[in-house]
C-alpha cells in the first residue's frame, strides 16, 4: 500500500509535535509542580525532587503512549508508572489527591500543546486527536497508579497494624524496658503522660473490628484513646477509660496505670476475665465488682477442700440444701425472703438449714463459718458448669 505524501507530512508533523512536548518536559514539570503545590496541600510533605521525579516519569510515559493515538494506548506502555503510585502511598498522599494531581498535569500538558501547536501547523483536528490520546493514556495510567497505590496502602496498613499489635504486647506483657515501651507507644500516637486501663475481652463469634468498636478502640481521635491486639485468642489492649454501654461478652478491666506499668493492670484484667468465664458472667467488670470470686477461681485447692468439708457430706440432699443455702446468702441471710425465692415455707427452709448445720457442724451465725460455706458454694458452682 502506497502512503501519500500528505499522509507522510501529517505523520511527520504529528511526531514533531509530540517530540516538542517531550522536549518541554522540564518546563511542563515546573508548571505541574507549581499547580500541584497551589491546589493540593497533601503534597507539601513531598520534596520538589520527589515530586519532579514522579511528574517526569508520568510525562514521558503518557506522552509517548499518546503518540500512537487514543486507539493505540496499551497498559504495557504505562506499566512503568506503578512505582509512582507506590511512592505516593509511602509518602502518605491519599489516592484522591494523586488522581487530582494527574488531572492538573493533563490540563497543563493540554495548555502547553495549544501554545506550541500553531507554530507546528497542528490543525484543530490534530489537536483534538492529541487531547483524546492524552486523556486515553492518562486514564489508563491513573488506573495503574491507583492499583499500585492501593496495594502499597494495604501493605502499609498491615505493617502499621502489626507494629501497633507489637506495642500492645510490649506494654501488657512487660517484655522490654519501660522507657522503650513509652517511646514505642508514643510513636503510635499514645499520650504517654496519661494513665490507661488494661482490657482483656472474651473470645466470641463476632468480627474483631465490631468487638473493637464496641469497646471503644476504633476512635479516630489523635492522640489515640488506646490500642488493641490479640493475645492468646483474646482481644486485649489498653484504653483511657473502661468501655461503656451494654457489652454482650465478658470484659475484664484492670486499674489505671501509666503505659510502662500496664503489666500490673493487665494481670488483674486477666484474672477478672478468668473469673467471669468461670461464673458465666458477661459485661464489663473490674476487680472491686467481683469481691472474693477471683480468689475462689485461683485457689482451687482451698475451694475443693471446703466443698469436701461442707457439701460432700450432704450426700443425696446435696443439691436441695445447696440451692437453699445459695438463696439464703443471696437474700442477705433473711429466711423469709429466701423461702419466697425458693417457693417453700420458711419453716421448710429453717429445717434444711438446721439439717445442714447438724450434718456438717457449721454455724451460719458465725462469720468465719458462713464465709467458708459461701466459698464452698461458689467453688461448687464452678464445678457444676464444668461438668
Amino acid at each position: 500500500m502506497t502512503v501519500s505524501s500528505s499522509d507522510s507530512r501529517s505523520q511527520a508533523r504529528w511526531e514533531a509535535f509530540i517530540d516538542a512536548l517531550v522536549a518541554d518536559r522540564e518546563l511542563l514539570t515546573e508548571r505541574i509542580r507549581k499547580s500541584i503545590r497551589a491546589g493540593l496541600p497533601a503534597y507539601r510533605t513531598v520534596s520538589d525532587g520527589e515530586l519532579d521525579w514522579g511528574v517526569r516519569t508520568d510525562l514521558d510515559r503518557t506522552l509517548r503512549a499518546a503518540q500512537a493515538g487514543h486507539e493505540g494506548v496499551t497498559d504495557e506502555q504505562l506499566a512503568a508508572l506503578a512505582p509512582v503510585g507506590e511512592a505516593r502511598a509511602h509518602q502518605g498522599i491519599p489516592i484522591a489527591d494523586v488522581l487530582l494531581a494527574w488531572r492538573l498535569g493533563v490540563q497543563v500538558a493540554i495548555d502547553r500543546a495549544t501554545e506550541i501547536g500553531p507554530g507546528l501547523d497542528i490543525s484543530d483536528a490534530e489537536m483534538l486527536r492529541f487531547v483524546r490520546a492524552l486523556i486515553a493514556s492518562s486514564d489508563r495510567a491513573m488506573a495503574i497508579i491507583a492499583s499500585a497505590h492501593r496495594t502499597a496502602d494495604l501493605e502499609l496498613a498491615t505493617r502499621e497494624h502489626e507494629r501497633r499489635a507489637a506495642v500492645v504486647r510490649e506494654a501488657l506483657l512487660g517484655r522490654i524496658a519501660p522507657v522503650v515501651v513509652r517511646a514505642h507507644a508514643e510513636s503510635c500516637g499514645i499520650d504517654v503522660s496519661r494513665e490507661y486501663v488494661a482490657i482483656r475481652a472474651d473470645d466470641v463469634p463476632e468480627e474483631r473490628t465490631q468487638r473493637e468498636r464496641r469497646l471503644g478502640f476504633q476512635g479516630t481521635l489523635r492522640p489515640r484513646v488506646g490500642l488493641a491486639a490479640m493475645i492468646d485468642d483474646d482481644l486485649a489492649g489498653f484504653l483511657l477509660k473502661p468501655p461503656a454501654g451494654e457489652i454482650p461478652f465478658a470484659v475484664g478491666v484492670g486499674p489505671a496505670r501509666p503505659v510502662e506499668r500496664l503489666t500490673e493492670s493487665f494481670e488483674l484484667a486477666s484474672r477478672i476475665l478468668a473469673t467471669m468465664r468461670a461464673f458465666d458472667m458477661v459485661g464489663v467488670c473490674d476487680f472491686d465488682a467481683l469481691g472474693a470470686l477471683p480468689a475462689i477461681v485461683a485457689d482451687r485447692a482451698v475451694g475443693d477442700a471446703l466443698v469436701g468439708r461442707y457439701l460432700e457430706p450432704l450426700a443425696a440432699s446435696r443439691a436441695e440444701i445447696a440451692a437453699s443455702l445459695r438463696a439464703l446468702f443471696e437474700s442477705d441471710m433473711h429466711v423469709d425472703r429466701a423461702a419466697e425465692q425458693l417457693f417453700v415455707h420458711p419453716n421448710t427452709l429453717r429445717y434444711r438449714i438446721g439439717r445442714f448445720e447438724e450434718i456438717t457442724g457449721a454455724n451460719l451465725r458465725n462469720p468465719r463459718s458462713a464465709l467458708e460455706v459461701w466459698w464452698a458454694l461458689q467453688r461448687d458452682a464452678i464445678g457444676l458448669r464444668c461438668r
